[in-house]
């Protein structure tokens, strides 16, 4: 058979980019990585988002 993931969103993502030595709390650059088996599956990069959305279908 065949696994089809659907990748939509992520929501209220933790900041992990500080700024001034963690003076200014930033945001993040979330992607998503998926192992399954053998085989790896990795999102794009959404810039500076705690909420994105991503809508990538992997086989």
């Amino acid at each position: 058979g065949m696994l089809r993931i659907h990748l939509v969103e992520g929501q209220n993502l933790v900041a992990k980019d500080n700024m001034m030595g963690g003076m200014v709390k930033g945001k993040s650059d979330p992607y998503v990585k998926i192992q399954i088996g053998g085989e790896t599956f990795k999102s794009q990069v959404i810039k500076e988002n705690l909420n994105p959305t991503w809508n990538e279908m992997y086989e």
